[in-house]
């Protein structure tokens, strides 16, 4: 029984690691299995994403789908999601949404996450921008969240802006918390 269980083992890491090799030997699944071998690439356009995304029944498989999308667009397509905030998708993946977003860089990505924050009709969403801001590498992302701190925002929005500003481990955040202690008075 032993025996027979490392064999299984090693059998599988061995597949495992077969798979993982075909792409640099130049073998394709697509050679095993019938299918014609084409250099082709098929172009997913943010418009069929977003259908598909709609169609999807399951929240949990269109928030991996977002994920999936996120990570294969760079720090200059990322806009290609922004759109999806506006779609009838659930609470959460349009959550989703703003953290996979949160993970690219750029001026345009802070920017959409500011007005989700305080333009938003969904307070859920709001908070979740903001959450999304302090979690980013972003320069600007200190000031974001003090402008959010400071709007006319749901006071959950606000509160949540707050304990952002205490997450980022920054001079600046650490003298915006100050200054606000310090209007209390």
């Amino acid at each position: 029984m032993e025996r027979t269980r490392k064999f299984l083992a090693i059998a599988v890491v061995s597949g495992f690691a077969l798979i993982a090799a075909m792409p640099f030997i130049g073998i394709r699944p697509a050679d095993f299995i019938g299918y014609p071998a084409t250099e082709t690439t098929v172009e997913v356009s943010p418009v069929s994403f977003r259908g598909s995304i709609l169609a999807m029944d399951d929240p949990e498989l269109a928030k991996a789908a977002v994920y999936a999308l996120s990570n294969s667009l760079t720090d200059e397509t990322i806009s290609l999601m922004f759109p999806l905030m506006d779609e009838a998708l659930p609470l959460e993946v349009r959550k989703a949404v703003l953290y996979a977003v949160a993970n690219h860089e750029g001026d345009d990505v802070l920017a959409f996450l500011r007005r989700v924050a305080t333009e938003d009709n969904e307070v859920e969403l709001q908070k979740a921008a903001v959450y999304a801001i302090g979690n980013t590498d972003h320069a600007d992302a200190v000031r974001a969240l003090v402008e959010v701190m400071g709007s006319d925002a749901d006071a959950d929005v606000r509160k949540a802006a707050v304990y952002a500003l205490g997450n980022q481990d920054s001079d600046a955040a650490r003298e915006a918390l100050m200054g606000m202690i310090g209007n209390l008075k």
